[in-house]
């Protein structure tokens, strides 16, 4: 599970997960993706290219295109100085838009059919508790961007173990959030597998699939679903 560069693209090699049913037939995948990136260009591994093939539907927390402007609106309602501290970060950094602007390029291009896990109220909700009182500083940027270059790094090699060490070190508030979240989205997608023929791919914030008893790999186990890593 590692990435390799091809001139200027990058290679991505992991966070992909096989749902099957109590017969061990596959009815889905499941996809931890990243929010911001650094890298330029962006490409999948032959595994993800075989499942987006196979895909009738793509499932996500939100639709970001089609509720973008209602997201930005609501997110700088709740948290002007949030966002505003985001946009010096990713202005910063030079951050691109994650993975789930290409998930959507692929859908369409396969005229996938999009499915939304979570509204676009209780997205801004997350963000809540992590409301911005003041500007971030130049120490904070360089802090946060060394943070976010590890965590690419670690998403793009597919370190499922760095992601749990980063879970681990949340607040108790935060992983009750998380886990809340996760509760909601694992009912969602056990309604979704379960009423629907075909295979969905399942693409959420690799968070949200880490932790046992909290993360939706280990929720949809509880379900009776299958989870086994494929990359």
């Amino acid at each position: 599970m590692h990435a390799n560069t091809i001139g200027e693209t990058t290679v991505y090699n992991g966070f992909l997960y096989n749902v099957s049913d109590m017969n061990y037939d596959t009815v889905g995948y499941l996809m931890g993706t990243i929010h911001l990136v650094t890298k330029q260009n962006i490409t999948f591994n032959d595994s993800f290219k075989r499942v987006f093939e196979q895909m009738n539907r793509l499932a996500l927390q939100v639709d970001i295109l089609v509720h973008a402007n209602e997201l930005r609106e609501k997110i700088e309602a709740a948290n002007p100085m949030g966002l505003r501290n985001v946009k010096k970060l990713s202005e910063h950094a030079n951050l691109k838009p994650g993975i789930v602007l290409r998930m959507l390029d692929v859908a369409k291009s396969f005229n996938v059919k999009i499915i939304e896990l979570e509204s676009v109220d209780e997205q801004v909700d997350a963000l809540k508790p992590y409301a911005f009182e003041s500007e971030i500083t130049e120490n904070e940027l360089d802090e946060a961007v060394k943070r976010l270059l590890a965590e690419e790094k670690s998403y793009i090699k597919g370190d499922e173990k760095e992601f749990l060490n980063s879970f681990l070190k949340k607040t108790e508030a935060e992983k009750t959030l998380l886990h809340t979240r996760n509760v909601n989205m694992a009912e969602r997608i056990d309604s979704l597998l379960r009423a629907t023929g075909g295979k969905t791919l399942i693409a959420v914030g690799i968070s949200h699939l880490v932790g046992e008893g909290v993360g939706l790999v280990s929720l949809l186990n509880q379900k009776g679903w299958h989870i086994s890593r494929v990359v």
